[in-house]
C-alpha cells in the first residue's frame, strides 16, 4: 500500500542529492512512500514553467536513498500525486520493481564496532539509550552523506571529539538545508560553500570542558550558575577566547583560493551540561 511520507522526514531521507539551481526551482509539496519504505517519491512545484513534477528514489547498496526517476511534467499536483501513486503501485507489486543502485563513494557509520577501547559517555547514551532512538535515526541518515576528510570522524565522534563532532554534522545538514554547494575537494577550512556564484569558508570551533573531563548527558539540565553576571563577563570569555585564538592563529582567509572572500569561524559551547542555554550571550561581550 501506498502512503503519504511526511514532509520532514523526505527531508531527511530524500534531498540530499538536490542542487542549488534544483532548489531555486522547484517547491516540495508532498511526498510518498512504498509500504516498507523500499522506495520513497516527492512532488515539486516548478514555479517558473508552473508545472508539477515528481521523482522517485530507491535504497543503494550503502542505504542512501537515491533518485532513479523524474517525472514528466504535470499540470496539476491532484495528477502528479495520481501519478506518483500508480508508480509506486506498480514498484510495490513486483511489476516493475526499482532498479538496484551501486553505492556512491563517501559516508560514514557513526556506530560502526571496534574503533576504540574508552568511549564517550555521550556517544555510549546516544548509541545504547532508548530514549535516544529517533536522534539515532536521524544523525546515521545524515551521516551517510558525509565524506570524511581526514580519516579520523568517526572514532573522534565514538571518543574525546564527540561535541565537535556533532557540531560539524549540525553545520554539514544547515548548509544543505541552506541550498549551499559543498566543496569537499580540500578539508581546510571545514567548509568549502558556494551559492549563487558566491563563495563563504567556515571552520567548525567548539568550548570544550576543562582538562579533556567528558560528562553524560542523561538528566534534566542544571541550574542558572549561581552569579550570572560574574559568569557571562568573566567566565565564558575565557572559554571562548582561547579556541577562538587557537583558530584565529591558523590565518585561514591567506589561502591562496580564498582571498577576499568572507571567511567565518563557527563557534558552539560544549564546555558543561546545557551550557548553551545560558552562555550564547556571552559571546557578544568578549567580541565587543
Amino acid at each position: 500500500m501506498v502512503t503519504r511520507l511526511s514532509m520532514e522526514r523526505f527531508e531527511l531521507l530524500g534531498r540530499w542529492q538536490e542542487t542549488e539551481e534544483f532548489r531555486k526551482v522547484a517547491g516540495l509539496k508532498s511526498a510518498w512512500a512504498t509500504s516498507e519504505g523500499h522506495v520513497i517519491g516527492g512532488v515539486y512545484f516548478m514555479v517558473e514553467h508552473d508545472v508539477f513534477v515528481y521523482t522517485l528514489l530507491t535504497k543503494d547498496n550503502a542505504g542512501r536513498y537515491r533518485r532513479f526517476f523524474t517525472s514528466t511534467p504535470k499540470l496539476s499536483a491532484r495528477e502528479a500525486e495520481s501519478s506518483i501513486n500508480s508508480d509506486l503501485g506498480i514498484i510495490e507489486s513486483d511489476e516493475k520493481p526499482a532498479p538496484a543502485l551501486e553505492a556512491a563513494p563517501g559516508g560514514v557509520d557513526l556506530f560502526a564496532a571496534g574503533l576504540a577501547t574508552k568511549y564517550n559517555p555521550k556517544y555510549v547514551n546516544l548509541r545504547d539509550s532508548a530514549n535516544t532512538s529517533a536522534k539515532r535515526e536521524v544523525m546515521t541518515e545524515i551521516a551517510r552523506w558525509f565524506d570524511d576528510l581526514d580519516g579520523n570522524f568517526v572514532k573522534d565522534f565514538q571518543t574525546t571529539g564527540f561535541d565537535a563532532r556533532v557540531w560539524e554534522l549540525y553545520l554539514f545538514t544547515s548548509f544543505n538545508e541552506l541550498g549551499f554547494t559543498i566543496d569537499n575537494s580540500n578539508p581546510v577550512p571545514g567548509f568549502r560553500l558556494s551559492r549563487g556564484g558566491q563563495k563563504v569558508f567556515v571552520e567548525a570551533v567548539t568550548a570544550n570542558p576543562s582538562d579533556g573531563k567528558q560528562f553524560d548527558i542523561a538528566g534534566g539540565p542544571p541550574p542558572p550558575p549561581e552569579d550570572f553576571a560574574y559568569y557571562i563577563e568573566h567566565a565564558m570569555p575565557q572559554k571562548f577566547g582561547s579556541p577562538l585564538r587557537s583558530k584565529v592563529k591558523k590565518e585561514y582567509w591567506k589561502g591562496e583560493d580564498i582571498g577576499a572572500h568572507p571567511f567565518v569561524l563557527a563557534l558552539a559551547d560544549f564546555h558543561a551540561p546545557a551550557s548553551m542555554t545560558w552562555s550564547q550571550t556571552a559571546l557578544s561581550f568578549y567580541l565587543y
